[in-house]
């Protein structure tokens, strides 16, 4: 097929708007403002397509960003399925994975190596469980590392907190980021600020830019301040080249940085750009559009474009009033029983929650198990944070990184006969000489006692083992299989009770460093620790086992996003709950009043809605939200 061919089929079954979003011109800034249905993924890859094939811009300097690896991963299946091999020449990625590359390409600038580590939460929390022991703030670690990731997101330093008076809340910051440089590491919202700080540099910045024609970003209302810049120092302050596609009216992640002013905005940042509404609902019929659009009209600062449905016709949304959870419990029971006795399968099939936490969520499980109903929970623990996982990765980051400190308190701390208070004595003596725990421990300058000495020796043996080995002559993944076997973890769960489920979450980390070395081998590169250990922190692979995910779903709301189903139940739509206290106190009802639009228009068959008179031990109030989207 030739490239005038080829290009024509990138155009075929889009409606005008999209085909106008996908042929804008690359010159000028572009925002497409998709509603839910609208075909946003579709558009964005019909463009990556477009560039390349009617363009002629070449596919390795085009750079896509999203949030996650999973629509990473589906943007380039799709991307191969219309231009073949060409897809695997453009930088698809997520921008914290981004923002990593950049770091690892110029680390010594910013007093780290190459090899730095990045921090997950898990962490985050013990390097900031550390840092306030020696304050008395108040600060609960939870909340330091929450706030310092939100001011980070912001564009913020600890100095500007002096001034705004929360000098207590700027020292722990300021001590939380040093500890993390003396570990070597970065936290998430870390990696952009010292990306921007980076590109700062005029030669790092033209290095950069010089590999980039066009960006295009997807989800574009999830953006924080931070990323933002990042993207505006990788492509110009004029913006041309990129392209933009998200959904105000879908923006869920404000406590996290997230600014619905940036895509509002767009044009008082980019005068020039172009923007392009995507309003037709695909999805859902106007019974279930109709209630969405009355429901978002009501929030303020909105773009104002209109959601139109494709369908016109379809059943009306059932709102249901109970008595109790207990019988709201029932009666989705007895809803998906008829559903699955009409022949529905219940795969399409989901239950909405506002919060995880909520007590119908655990009736609601007992009753489903109790009539025989397989469902799964949308973005319960993945696998790589399971406590047998995060054991064995800490042995695998204290082995790249002998300076990470918290992975040192996970390995060392569940050696027997160590335990808490002798693996807290070897961190502060190893924080307090500006040495590793290891050099500390190999000193034995710390005084444990006759066993905990004995017991520290043989550590340092098996971990001596594992340093011998080679993975030159093993191979990567014979190597991870070494060191997994060589520390004895399988033969620790053998006496366990949950040992079998154990020891198959470990075969998983075998199968992802088998997959990173064939990666690897593809792209003509050494597959190193450091590396691996960084995809997995910032890709966070799901557990793979398929009939996990089989059944029908039970998912919050912020988990549902992106997915659709043929029957949603949204469940819990009272006050308090939907809209949140919390957020109400907080002044953020427009963002409640986003996650009750998104939860509505999962829907694309049939929708229900429920409330109980009696929730949480207390007479409960109808959502405000049923009532401003017609529902009752």
């Amino acid at each position: 097929m030739d490239s005038v061919q080829m290009s024509r089929e990138i155009l075929v079954d889009l409606d005008p708007d999209q085909r106008a979003a996908v042929t804008a011109r690359n010159e000028w800034p572009l925002l497409v403002a998709a509603g839910p249905g609208a075909g946003k993924t579709r558009v964005l890859t019909r463009r990556i397509a477009w560039l390349i094939q009617a363009t002629g811009i070449p596919a390795g300097h085009v750079m896509a960003l999203t949030f996650t690896n999973a629509a990473a991963k589906e943007m380039g299946e799709r991307l191969y399925d219309l231009i073949g091999s060409q897809a695997m020449r453009c930088r698809l990625s997520t921008i914290h994975a981004l923002a990593a590359r950049i770091v690892r390409a110029h680390a010594e600038k910013v007093g780290l190596t190459h090899d730095f580590t990045i921090f997950d939460q898990d962490a985050q929390l013990k390097l900031a469980a550390q840092v306030l022991e020696r304050e008395e703030s108040g600060i609960e670690p939870a909340d330091l590392v929450r706030q310092v990731s939100l001011e980070k997101s912001m564009l913020k330093e600890p100095a500007q907190l002096v001034i705004e008076n929360r000098s207590q809340l700027a020292r722990a910051w300021e001590q939380f980021d040093e500890a993390q440089t003396r570990a070597n590491g970065l936290d998430f919202e870390g990696l952009i600020v010292k990306a921007i700080e980076l590109l700062g540099h005029d030669n790092i910045r033209r290095g950069w830019q010089n590999g980039i024609r066009a960006v295009l970003v997807d989800e574009f209302q999830d953006v924080s301040e931070a990323q933002f810049e990042l993207l505006r120092m990788l492509i110009g302050e004029t913006g041309a080249g990129l392209s933009v596609i998200g959904d105000e009216d879908q923006s869920l992640y404000s406590w996290r940085g997230a600014s619905t002013a940036l895509m509002t905005g767009f044009e008082r940042h980019f005068p020039e750009c172009q923007v392009i509404n995507l309003a037709r609902n695909y999805r859902s019929h106007e019974a279930i559009v109709g209630p969405a659009r009355r429901l978002i009209e009501h929030n303020n600062g909105r773009r104002g474009k209109e959601l139109v449905a494709h369908r016109d016709h379809g059943s009306a949304p059932r709102y249901l009033r109970v008595d109790s959870e207990e019988a709201e419990a029932l009666a989705i029971v007895a809803w998906a029983k008829d559903l699955l006795r009409a022949g529905e399968s219940p795969s399409e099939m989901a239950v909405l929650l506002r919060v995880r936490s909520l007590p119908l969520k655990n009736e609601l499980e007992r009753s489903l198990a109790g009539a025989g109903i397989a469902y799964h929970a949308v973005g319960s623990t993945t696998l790589w944070e399971r406590s047998e996982v995060r054991d064995v990765l800490a042995l695998f980051h204290l082995l790249a990184n002998e300076r990470h400190m918290p992975a040192f308190a996970r390995v060392f701390e569940q050696i027997k006969g160590i335990g808490t208070k002798a693996t807290d004595a070897v961190v502060q003596a190893a924080r307090k000489e500006d040495k590793t725990p290891l050099e500390i421990c190999r000193e034995g300058s710390v005084g444990l006692g006759p066993k905990r000495d004995a017991a520290v020796q043989a550590f340092l043996e098996r971990y001596d083992h594992l340093i011998a080995l080679d993975p030159d002559r093993l191979g990567f993944s014979g190597w991870v299989g070494q060191v997994i076997s060589g520390w004895g973890f399988p033969d620790t769960w053998k006496a366990e009770k949950d040992g079998r489920k154990k020891r198959e979450s470990v075969v998983q980390l075998y199968r992802a460093a088998d997959e990173f070395e064939a990666r690897c081998a593809m792209e003509s590169t050494d597959p190193t620790i450091s590396d691996w250990l960084n995809e997995l922190s910032l890709h966070a692979p799901q557990s793979g086992k398929e009939a996990e995910r089989q059944g029908l779903a039970l998912a919050t709301i912020h988990a549902s996003k992106g997915l659709e189903f043929s029957h949603v139940w949204l469940a819990g739509f009272d006050e308090g709950v939907l809209p949140s206290a919390r957020s109400l106190e907080e002044g953020r009802e427009d963002e409640e009043r986003r996650l009750a639009y998104v939860a509505i228009t999962r829907a694309k068959e049939t929708l229900t809605v429920s409330s109980s008179e009696y929730r949480r031990g207390q007479d409960s109030q109808v959502s405000r939200f049923a009532t401003e989207a017609g529902l009752v």
